[in-house]
């Protein structure tokens, strides 16, 4: 049965710190056209080749020219088109760990506009992508640019106006887009952004914004069409407006869903379903021909994106006209052997409650949090440690399957770990107070059952990550676990001093744990924290 749509695909985001192995993509390729998707969305910010840049995606596991044909080889041979979806403004702050970059620098992580450099760096990649790939379409990126014209721009030029700032860059992009053939895709957001609302604003149904001025759509460029992306709206009707929105500053746009894999290291199946079924029946309902849904990576990539397989399957079987939820289960088993409902157990590593309704990561925070610091203690409750405990024993269940086991055996691992370490913070501190020093000795083989834990959770995660990605960017991962089990380390001998009198007091238990979200009142209630830096520690890292 076909899909519905003109292009239909998924968007890999190699990024941020994992760039998946040729190998993998081939079996994500293998995957997805068994699933009816006809484009692979490649999201590459500085990860890929470019003659005379050797700085550039330098030590991040770019992909060589070499590799980028055998990927477009391999997904031709599938029917696939690979899509290009680059930075030509903003979102490139790897770059700038270079000092050879920092000259074109703007501000945060956006290039600076009107200087030869950055054009001479943006021609280089698109002569890449058109040594390598077939395709004649690329995304060439410019979204969320919040602070463009602002930095080292201003400094030069002064104040100008913004939006036109953008307009000159993109029709400059454009121009040199032509001379290699390229058809061009930008998000649309920084249209919003500048001209007078914020993102998802609609203009049309918005009094105070009105229509959006004829001159605006007058300026876009003829080969550059928009995307519309949207990862958080729950209502047909919100999409239906904001599709229209889109398609009153240029006709025909895309439309770009998510599959939540980046909040943590867990999946978000559960909203991404709900997100994604309003989303794609309003895409029917405005005739929108091109879709593509999305997983990124923030913050270090820590999600496999095969484990969102049960939403992909979801929008896939939506996308062949078939919507309801009793034959999509039933065909999910039937093809890959394990019931939908049990695939999606891996959400609960970050949710517990299996929540649709927003997005919470307590497994990437409760891994992190300082146990003598306590950032996150009173985000708590007191049946987490018993519900990780609960999710390891159900995710055990599917730990040898033949071709996905080893996502299961990660998040096992995982919720083994939060087990004993969701609540040692908040134990530690009691016992602390309390001045109960043989609880406060006791608790010292929790630390150590915790280290014990950490020391599984790495093993089965490094598997993961080498059967997926490439290595670099690992050295993250080794840098903040590692960090937690020094930490663990550090807390477990400081309270076995205090227990046995060797130490008189331990100076952060005796501060007060206050809301990490600065609320009033904490009730335990889940919430989201994406950044490592943010969540393991207050002080300046």
């Amino acid at each position: 049965m076909e899909h519905t749509f003109k292009t239909f695909g998924t968007m890999l985001d190699c990024s941020r710190n994992a760039v998946m192995t040729v190998d993998a993509v081939k079996r994500w390729i293998d995957l997805t056209a068994k699933l009816g998707c006809n484009t692979l969305h490649l999201y590459m910010e500085d990860t890929y080749e470019v003659d005379g840049h050797p700085y550039f995606g330098h030590l991040r596991g770019r992909y060589s020219k070499a590799e980028l044909k055998q990927i477009d080889a391999y997904a031709a041979a599938h029917n696939m088109q690979i899509i290009p979806c680059i930075q030509t403004l903003a979102h490139v702050n790897a770059l700038f760990h270079w000092p050879v970059y920092r000259e074109i620098h703007d501000a945060a992580d956006i290039l600076l506009t009107g200087d030869e450099r950055t054009y001479e760096l943006v021609d280089g990649m698109f002569r890449t992508l058109r040594e390598c790939l077939r395709t004649n379409i690329v995304n060439i990126g410019m979204d969320e640019a919040d602070l463009l014209g602002l930095g080292k721009y201003l400094t030069l030029h002064g104040y100008r106006d913004r939006f036109s700032i953008l307009m000159e860059h993109l029709r400059r992009v454009s121009e040199m887009a032509k001379k290699y053939g390229f058809e061009l895709l930008m998000w649309g957001d920084m249209f919003f952004r500048l001209a007078g609302g914020d993102y998802f604003t609609n203009f049309n149904q918005d009094p105070e914004l009105g229509e959006i001025p004829e001159k605006i759509k007058q300026l876009v460029p003829e080969n550059v069409q928009l995307v519309y992306w949207d990862y958080f709206s729950r209502e047909q009707q919100r999409y239906e407006k904001n599709i229209d929105a889109h398609n009153a500053i240029k006709s025909e746009s895309w439309f770009a869903g998510g599959l939540w894999t980046w909040a943590g290291f867990a999946p978000h199946n559960a909203f991404a379903i709900a997100t994604m079924r309003e989303a794609m029946r309003a895409c029917r309902a405005k005739g929108v021909e091109n879709v593509v849904m999305t997983m990124w990576g923030d913050n270090g990539a820590e999600c496999s994106k095969f484990a969102v397989l049960p939403a992909l399957f979801m929008v896939a079987q939506m996308a062949r006209g078939i919507d309801d939820e009793e034959t999509i289960h039933a065909n999910f088993e039937k093809e890959f052997g394990i019931p939908f409902e049990d695939f999606r157990a891996l959400d609960l590593a970050g949710t517990q409650n299996d929540s649709a309704e927003a997005i919470y990561n307590p497994e990437k925070y409760l891994l992190y949090c300082d146990p003598f610091m306590g950032q996150f203690d009173n985000r708590v409750k007191p049946a987490d440690a018993a519900g990780y405990a609960d999710c390891a024993a159900r995710l055990a269940v599917y730990a040898d399957h033949a071709e996905y086991g080893y996502l299961f055996r990660s998040l096992r691992a995982l919720c083994a770990f939060l087990s004993v370490k969701a609540d040692l913070g908040i134990r530690t501190r009691a016992a602390y107070l309390s001045g109960d020093k043989k609880a406060a000795k006791a608790l010292c083989t929790d630390y150590d059952a915790a280290l014990e834990r950490l020391d599984v959770f790495y093993a089965a995660y490094e598997q993961q990550w080498m059967h997926e990605n490439k290595p670099q960017g690992f050295d993250v991962v080794d840098l903040r676990i590692g960090g937690q089990r020094q930490r663990l380390l550090h807390c477990k001998d400081r309270l076995l001093a205090y227990a046995e009198g060797r130490l008189d007091r331990i100076e952060e238990l005796e501060e007060p744990v206050l809301d990490c979200c600065c609320e009033e009142k904490a009730d335990g209630q889940a919430t989201r924290a994406i950044f490592w830096h943010e969540i393991a520690s207050a002080n300046v890292i």
